[in-house]
């Protein structure tokens, strides 16, 4: 009987010593430092906040909305006399032609790793003129890009730019993993990397593109036949565009252009 009241009152009294102390089982089990490596430091409420990157935000949102200002000022201002270059040359689809964009490769012979069709102009809605099978030798003559310009307005002045001037982006430059983009101002081709203080805000969607969007090749073959190649979905279609490297497939490239270019 003695034995079975002190086990009785044993866990009582127990109970009683760890409530008059004020802690509970879980408060004693998070004091506990975890010994696995999952327990997660505390936060400290008062830790200094960074004041730089809030700085910062807060002077990106400041800009965005004075240049925001600006905008709207300019879109206000009574449209000046259109002179007659205000806008680039277009085709009658209003696409913008830039002969000898690249893409970073140069012209001469390349070598075809797919068969590859060829049209009669740059589109792709041209006659097809033939296909020239995979491995052969072409010359890449020329070649032209074809873009949708997109107009826009300066919002922040820079380099040749000024506040409230009309542009329209042509084309982005593309070589050996630098670019920079070309504008149209006023009859002058300029480089928008040359006003790097320079902000624009385009105004115009790109529409939509037909046949000829993207970049054209024309090529010739070995048997004097020529016709353009679209190459915007071709860029790794084609060996020996980059550069020559002799110790590989490009070591075999005929060394003269074809007659009739000499």
């Amino acid at each position: 009987m003695e034995r079975s009241v002190t086990n009785y009152l044993l866990p009582l009294v127990a109970a009683v010593a760890l409530a008059t102390s004020g802690c509970s089982p879980s408060e004693t089990d998070s004091a506990t430092p975890a010994t696995d490596g999952t327990a997660k430091p505390a936060v400290d409420a008062a830790a200094p906040r960074n004041t730089a990157e809030e700085t910062a935000l807060a002077a990106r949102e400041a800009a965005e909305t004075r240049q925001n200002g600006v905008y709207q000022d300019c879109l206000r201002r009574p449209p000046a006399p259109a002179s007659a270059n205000m806008k680039p040359p277009t085709n009658a689809k209003g696409m913008y032609a830039n002969k000898g964009e690249c893409r970073g490769c140069s012209t001469g012979w390349w070598r075809t790793n797919e068969p590859t069709a060829l049209h009669a102009t740059p589109d792709s809605d041209a006659a097809q003129t033939t296909t020239v099978p995979a491995e052969t030798w072409v010359y890449a003559a020329e070649t032209v890009s074809f873009t949708v310009p997109t107009r826009g307005i300066v919002v922040k002045p820079g380099g040749a730019f000024k506040q409230c001037d009309t542009v329209y982006h042509l084309f982005t430059h593309l070589d050996e993993g630098d670019s920079w983009d070309k504008v149209w101002r006023e009859g002058k081709l300029l480089t928008y990397e040359e006003s790097k203080d320079a902000v624009i805000r385009w105004v115009d969607a790109l529409p939509v593109v037909d046949g000829r969007d993207g970049w054209w090749v024309r090529l010739q073959q070995q048997n004097g036949k020529t016709g353009w190649a679209w190459a915007t979905a071709r860029e790794y279609e084609f060996s020996c565009k980059w550069e020559r490297d002799p110790e590989d497939v490009c070591a075999s490239a005929p060394k003269k252009a074809p007659p009739a270019l000499h």
